[in-house]
């Protein structure tokens, strides 16, 4: 009871913190912070259109994360299927699906401010994506809206580490993935306690 608990506490938190977070225009970061992350790499591989260049400038201007996933390995398949664990305002679903346009894109997340900011990004480039609210750690709830064994790639930039139920999050992750797929993403974690922290 006490861990279902806590983990529906951490859930409201991060939902209200990015609740409010989704009603700002910018983000955290720079843009020449956010390429620095390794999105350079990734917009050397998509043809930018004067319409898509400004709207990925906007896309990475309000991005949350701290790391690329999508310039792990090759990157998806012209027509794989990527799935988005946090995908917030959308930067790295509008990426995968500029790198697979014949493809298919799903972005969950828990917050529904954030997945409007991220239907608003992709309208803005042209790209359909299929957008779902559900909590990472959530196995049941997620279930109900990504089917098993669909993903070619799972990526997460800076989410699983807002779960509280981490090995729930991993064992959706690798539920949406089909045999062979690839899970990337980028993460905070630790490996010791830290001093002063209760």
């Amino acid at each position: 009871f006490l861990g279902c608990w806590m983990a529906d506490l951490v859930r409201q938190e991060v939902q209200q913190a990015y609740q409010r977070f989704s009603a700002e225009q910018g983000g955290e970061y720079s843009t020449d912070q956010v390429l620095g992350w390794g999105y350079d790499e990734v917009l050397d591989r998509i043809p930018r259109t004067n319409h898509v260049g400004l709207a990925i400038d906007r896309l990475l201007s309000a991005a949350c994360g701290g790391g690329c996933p999508l310039r792990l390995g090759d990157g998806p398949a012209r027509d794989g299927c990527v799935v988005d664990l946090g995908c917030g305002a959308g930067h790295d679903c509008c990426l995968a699906a500029l790198l697979a346009p014949e493809g298919r894109v799903i972005g969950v997340d828990l917050t529904e401010g954030m997945l409007e900011r991220a239907a608003q990004n992709g309208r803005e480039c042209d790209l359909e994506l299929e957008l779902v609210q559900a909590a990472l750690d959530d196995e049941d709830a997620l279930a109900t809206v990504v089917p098993d064994n669909v993903a070619d790639l799972v990526i997460s930039n800076g989410v699983l580490n807002l779960c509280a139920d981490k090995p729930a999050a991993f064992r959706a992750a690798f539920r949406v993935c089909k045999p062979g797929g690839r899970l990337q993403l980028f993460d905070i974690c630790k490996d010791a306690s830290i001093a002063g922290a209760s």
